[in-house]
């Protein structure tokens, strides 16, 4: 499902960068699109609010369209 998004993003809707941000707790997420070839860009601190808790959010992208199109050779 995420290659079929990635797709979609940079090949039908022409973007230049996607991102992803998910609660640091949640290292399965990482996973998920470290194999997606999305790198990890930062965290930042007590970024959003779940179930009354400030928590903080790691954000994973691929920078550029052209290192999606050299993953998918």
């Amino acid at each position: 499902m995420g290659k079929l998004i990635l797709k979609l993003a940079f090949e039908v809707l022409g973007l230049e960068r996607v991102y992803v941000g998910y609660e640091v707790k949640n290292s399965a997420s990482g996973k998920v699109f470290s194999r997606l070839g999305m790198t990890c860009e930062g965290i930042l601190r007590k970024r959003e609010m779940i179930k009354g808790e400030l928590v903080d959010s790691v954000y994973h992208s691929i920078i550029l369209k052209d290192e999606y199109l050299n993953i998918e050779k």
